[in-house]
């Protein structure tokens, strides 16, 4: 993400272009790759859209055509490209990689997996395709699984700041009882630990202010359970739903869509854990499942605006915790 899936980053592995030969005499395919390898992502397109129009079973031309398209946010396109490609040469693990990150954006999870299942088969796992496949499972509510393929991501390449991301992600989204205290500490603690890895392995990203708020918050959430571990009598007093009264949702403002997620037509459900405070004021929110391209952000801003009526206990108004969930699609 950085753009993570949270603002998920364009992986490296997209940038395979070099590892590829081509004959002298393809001097236009040529063109079109020394292009995208110099980043020149738009004049790319152009040449090898050229190419392939002339010669439509040119796998590679294919191949480079749909990661430029992808590199500049055209994802629609790119997807089209890269699954013809792939028809006509279905041995192409980047190429696959880059598929099954294309459908991660666009919100198609199970044709992901699939991707990534074809790599298995072919021995092609990395640490980019465990981290592809780790946010598929996260989005399928396969929390288990996805914290699996973080580890298996991290072991491959501990330098991979993302995979930390993945981690805590999938670390939070656990299922816990509500009144497992020490377990809830714990996981927003280890998850606190993991987004601090994250933030300095990519200590120039622009966004790493937002990230560090989240550590914060995560910080927060485990102090409360901590506390509420720590008075456990009481705190189960408050949670017993007989003697209380749910929080009432008055007004939810929406989300913004970011101009970001846009262009680079991003989909998908952002979860949030927010606090409603006794003051009737949201006074933490914290990024469950992240989206990125500016989304979180615009979730987080929303969520602070939500108007309720406080949850209360014995007719006393009390701090409680709830998910509040954005939906972001494109039409």
């Amino acid at each position: 993400m950085i753009n993570t899936l949270y603002k998920i980053t364009l992986l490296t592995i997209i940038l395979f272009a070099a590892s590829v030969c081509f004959g002298q005499s393809d001097v236009e395919r040529g063109k079109g790759v020394e292009l995208f390898n110099k980043g020149n992502f738009k004049e790319a397109v152009a040449v090898l859209e050229k190419v392939v129009k002339a010669a439509p079973a040119d796998v590679e031309a294919r191949t480079f055509l749909g990661l430029s398209q992808l590199k500049l946010g055209k994802m629609k396109d790119a997807g089209k490209t890269l699954e013809k490609s792939l028809e006509l040469n279905p041995n192409q693990p980047n190429a696959r990689k880059a598929l099954a990150y294309v459908y991660l954006l666009r919100g198609k999870m199970m044709d992901s997996v699939k991707q990534m299942e074809a790599l298995k088969a072919l021995n092609e796992m990395d640490a980019e395709s465990f981290y592809i496949l780790g946010w598929a499972n996260l989005r399928l509510g396969n929390f288990d699984e996805a914290l699996e393929n973080a580890e298996q991501s991290v072991k491959l390449n501990p330098k991979m700041p993302n995979a930390y991301f993945l981690k805590a992600q999938a670390i939070m989204n656990r299922r816990d009882r509500n009144t497992d205290y020490r377990a809830l500490a714990a996981k927003y603690g280890s998850a606190a630990d993991n987004i601090g890895k994250f933030i300095l392995l990519t200590a120039a990203d622009p966004d790493n202010s937002f990230w560090r708020g989240q550590q914060d918050t995560l910080k927060v959430f485990a102090a409360y359970y901590a506390e509420k571990e720590k008075n456990k009598a009481d705190a189960e007093k408050e949670d017993d739903e007989a003697n209380s009264t749910p929080v009432k949702i008055i007004s939810k403002p929406r989300a913004a869509y970011s101009d970001r997620a846009r262009q680079a037509g991003v989909s998908g459900t952002i979860r949030l854990l927010a606090a409603f405070s006794e003051k009737g004021k949201v006074e933490h929110v914290l990024v469950l499942t992240s989206l990125g391209y500016g989304l979180d952000e615009e979730a987080v801003k929303a969520a602070r605006g939500i108007r309720f009526t406080p949850r209360t206990v014995n007719g006393k108004p009390v701090t409680t915790v709830k998910a509040v969930e954005y939906t972001f699609t494109i039409y």
